[in-house]
C-alpha cells in the first residue's frame, strides 16, 4: 500500500453532495426573489460555500447573515438518500481497510457527516472524524490535520490527503503530507501539486 492512513474530504470526494448543495442553495436564493444559473453556482460552490456568499451577497445586495441563513434552512431537506456515494467508494473504503489502511474524515461538514456515515453502513470502517463542531480554522489551514496527526501518533509519510478541492489539497500540502486530487466531476482546478484522479478504480490504482 502506497499510504497507511487516507484522510477524506466528505462533500465530492466519498459522496456526490453538490447537487443537493446547490438545489438548497438556490431555495434560498429563490426565498430572496433571486435566479441564478445552476451550472454557474455549482462551480462557484465547488471552490467554496464562503466564496460563492461573496460574490452573491456583492452582487446582489445580501449579507453573509441572509445567506448563511437562507442556506442553512434548506440544507438536510432531503435527508440522506439524495447523499449519493461515488461509484466504487464503499468497495475501495473495505478493501483498503482490509488491506491495513486507516480511513480519517476532514470536512467542513457539521453533525450530518456522521450522519450519513452511519445511514450508509461505513462507520465502522473509519478510525476518527474531524468536523465543524471541532471549531478549527477552514482548510487550507493545516490545524485539523496536525491535531488529526498528533492525536492518533501517525507518521506523516505514510498520511494522504484526498480531496475534491484546492483547499482540500493544500491543507495536506500545508500539514506536510501527501495529497490527491480527487476529481470526479471534472471542476477540480488544474495544476495543483498533487496526483489527480477522476475514479475510484483510478485512485485504487494509485494506492494498491
Amino acid at each position: 500500500m502506497k499510504y497507511r492512513h487516507l484522510i477524506w474530504d466528505f462533500d465530492g470526494t466519498l459522496f456526490n453532495t453538490y447537487p443537493r448543495i446547490c438545489r438548497a442553495y438556490m431555495k434560498a436564493l429563490a426565498d430572496a426573489g433571486i435566479v441564478e444559473e445552476e451550472d454557474v453556482l455549482l462551480r462557484s460552490i465547488k471552490k467554496t460555500l464562503e466564496y460563492t456568499n461573496e460574490w452573491v451577497g456583492a452582487k446582489y445586495g445580501l449579507t453573509q447573515e441572509q445567506l448563511w441563513e437562507g442556506y442553512h434552512r434548506h440544507s438536510e431537506e432531503e435527508g440522506y438518500d439524495t447523499m449519493l456515494p461515488y461509484p466504487g467508494m464503499t468497495d475501495f473504503l473495505r478493501d483498503a481497510h482490509d488491506a491495513g489502511c486507516a480511513h480519517y474524515v476532514y470536512t467542513h461538514r457539521g453533525e450530518s457527516t456522521i450522519k450519513a456515515l452511519e445511514h450508509f453502513g461505513l462507520t465502522s470502517l473509519f478510525t476518527d472524524c474531524i468536523t465543524n463542531l471541532y471549531g478549527f480554522a477552514h482548510k487550507p489551514c493545516p490545524d485539523a490535520l496536525n491535531f488529526l496527526i498528533a492525536r492518533h501518533g501517525l507518521d506523516k509519510k505514510d498520511c494522504v490527503m484526498i480531496g475534491d478541492r484546492e483547499i482540500d489539497v493544500m491543507a495536506g500540502v500545508n500539514a506536510g503530507i501527501a495529497s490527491i486530487a480527487m476529481d470526479p466531476d471534472g471542476l477540480c482546478p488544474p495544476g495543483l501539486p498533487a496526483p489527480y484522479v477522476h475514479s475510484y478504480e483510478d485512485l485504487r490504482k494509485l494506492i494498491f
